[in-house]
């Protein structure tokens, strides 16, 4: 219910990367994938990544 209370929007092609990246990293669940990107954020922020999170 809350869960798109901050983000908006979620396109596929943030869809696909995030989803490629976590195969590449052998990440095992969201959580690690989630704390990953946020870690990140400003560096993916600069080439236009994942501009939703």
């Amino acid at each position: 219910m809350g869960g798109e209370r901050y983000i908006k929007r979620f396109d596929s092609w943030t869809h696909l990367v995030v989803m490629l990246y976590a195969v590449i990293m052998r990440f095992d669940s969201l959580r690690e994938i989630l704390l990953t990107l946020i870690q990140l954020r400003k560096s993916l922020s600069k080439y236009r990544f994942l501009r939703t999170i």
